[in-house]
């Protein structure tokens, strides 16, 4: 699909590259606005020039002491901000992906604000997950307060905690995507696309499941390639100057991004595929034409002869 039509690809990794560049200057922005509200005496500065880890540490945390409502401010400014930029951006993507794989149906005419709901819940699952997480950081502590080794403990809590967290928003993003797919080809709106993606995974869950459980095998051995060069070029840092380095990680880095993004379109035409399937009218049902047999011709009646004695 991507060899017949390269816009696909392109569009997918545009609209998440501009997302990321966009995101990534804001983070920078709000952590220079951030530094440049919290006051630097002299003794501070000659305490961090000692380059000892336990003076710099203290010194840090006396600085940020008290500017956590600067930091605040600027998370409800910034996080919003980039909420609203993602589902739009989102949905204008996530439309014209969508439209361009489903080219021949006549029936997907749908707009990208159609789009909006899908791309919302997106959000909103993902941020009540990383609020989950942090409840379950805070859960972990406070279950370990007072043991002698408390820090092996909460770890173990965590992680446990984690993947049921992580389990549900994955089953929910993957519901919510199969779900825009109804929402661009037929024109639904975002409750009934859920309910029919709902529908979908319980006649199709084994193919579903085992295309996503492949292209998750194709994407975990490309992010295992993508960190064994990047350990390699760190091993040279000592035989190349760090400029270099640098310049190797965050080459490697864009291209396994840009090598995941074709993974995920490629996943989602997956989807696609099995959708129209689903869709397609199944063939009607031929009753076999009872043949009537034809009755049998009597015989022919012969003309009676007597037979004549011999010599008559």
């Amino acid at each position: 699909m991507i060899s017949r039509d390269p816009a696909i690809a392109l569009a997918e990794i545009t609209w998440r590259w501009v997302f990321g560049l966009v995101a990534g200057l804001v983070m920078v922005f709000s952590v220079l606005v951030y530094l440049s509200t919290i006051p630097v005496p002299a003794p501070a500065l000659w305490l961090m020039d000692t380059r000892r880890a336990a003076l710099i540490g203290g010194t840090v945390a006396q600085l940020v002491h008290g500017s956590g409502w600067a930091a605040t401010k600027l998370t409800l400014i910034g996080l919003p901000a980039l909420a609203v930029f993602w589902i739009v951006l989102a949905s204008l993507g996530r439309t014209a992906t969508i439209q361009m794989m489903l080219s021949s149906s006549p029936q997907c005419r749908a707009r990208w604000q159609h789009m909006v709901p899908i791309s919302f819940l997106r959000f909103t699952t993902w941020f009540a997950a990383n609020v989950a997480l942090y409840g379950a950081l805070i859960l972990a502590a406070m279950a370990t307060t007072g043991l002698k080794n408390p820090l092996g403990t909460a770890l173990l809590i965590f992680f446990a905690l984690s993947i049921v967290i992580l389990s549900a928003w994955s089953m929910l993003n993957w519901l919510l995507t199969l779900a825009s797919i109804y929402v661009i080809r037929d024109d639904e709106e975002s409750f009934s696309a859920i309910s029919s993606a709902v529908d979908l995974l319980r006649r199709g869950f084994g193919p579903l499941l085992a295309t996503s459980s492949a292209w998750a095998i194709v994407r975990s051995i490309a992010l295992g390639a993508a960190i064994f060069l990047d350990l390699i070029a760190l091993a040279l840092l000592r035989r190349v100057p760090p400029g270099y380095v640098l310049v190797a990680i965050f080459v490697i880095t864009l291209t396994y991004l840009a090598f995941a993004d074709f993974v995920y379109v490629g996943r989602l035409a997956s989807y696609v595929a099995i959708v129209e399937a689903d869709l397609e009218p199944p063939p009607p049902d031929v009753l076999p034409v009872p043949v009537t047999p034809e009755p049998s011709s009597p015989p022919p009646i012969l003309p009676f002869s007597p037979e004549l004695p011999a010599g008559s």
